[in-house]
């Protein structure tokens, strides 16, 4: 068993940031919160009515790439029109250095920085959708643009956030 340096078990740690995504990946809960029907739904997330109905009886998984559009469909309606006015970089305080090779911060699409692989966090590259959720799970941002606190647990040792207009470096 291993533990991080607060002396929580870096198992329990994964577990908890995995179930950060509860609800956020799943097609049903998604669809409900919407207020839509299985076809709108499938019509907004470009697939078959067919892939709506298997995912939400559990029948199939959906993809990384559903799981994606689910989670940034559910978050614009959330945010509504606040969606995209953070930038993960700068709620984080990163590093210059960090962000020049971070595709996030290249790209000022900081508020979609949990979508994107190849994404600089917490001082690794992140390349693959495994990794990703595993990883904004544990992540003070995440939890804010999802509207959830996260435990204490899985929130990690952060530095104070800087506050600085959007797009600035």
């Amino acid at each position: 068993m291993r533990f991080d340096g607060a002396g929580v078990t870096t198992e329990a740690m994964a577990k908890d940031s995995l179930t950060a995504w509860r609800g956020l990946t799943h097609p049903k809960t998604v669809r409900e919160e919407l207020g839509v029907s299985q076809s709108e739904f499938a019509t907004l997330l470009g697939v078959s009515l067919r892939t709506v109905q298997s995912c939400e009886q559990g029948w199939r998984k959906p993809s990384d790439s559903l799981e994606r559009m689910l989670v940034l469909v559910l978050l614009a309606h959330r945010q509504g029109s606040a969606f995209g006015r953070k930038d993960c970089w700068i709620e984080c305080a990163c590093p210059s250095a960090r962000r020049a090779s971070c595709l996030a911060y290249r790209t000022r699409q900081g508020h979609l920085c949990w979508l994107m692989t190849g994404t600089h966090c917490m001082g690794g590259t992140v390349r693959t959708w495994a990794d990703k959720k595993r990883i904004c799970g544990k992540c003070s941002f995440f939890a804010e643009l999802r509207g959830t606190p996260l435990s204490a647990a899985a929130r990690p040792a952060t530095k104070a956030r800087a506050s600085r207009p959007r797009g600035k470096a």
